[in-house]
């Protein structure tokens, strides 16, 4: 898949997920971010966008610890958001 095409999937999919705070989350930082972001980065956020939306919530606002495997994306879009 073409990097802006998948960009454009992964920012759709940030936007819609079903939870307003985590679509919007989710949606800002994807919109104004992830074309500046690698390859793997992308691939490690599209996985997070699996998650469910709780979770995903649960782990910005530090309700729940962060995955290992989710904490770069995790932290990139808390300081995005000027959290943590």
């Amino acid at each position: 898949m073409i990097k802006e095409d998948l960009i454009r999937e992964l920012v759709h999919k940030s936007w819609h997920r079903g939870c307003k705070e985590t679509d919007i989350l989710l949606g800002h930082f994807a919109r104004n971010m992830l074309s500046k972001m690698s390859e793997s980065f992308l691939e490690t956020y599209k996985n997070l966008i699996l998650e469910a939306d709780w979770d995903i919530y649960a782990w910005l606002v530090g309700e729940a610890d962060i995955p290992k495997k989710y904490n770069d994306v995790l932290i990139k879009i808390k300081k995005f958001h000027g959290v943590g």
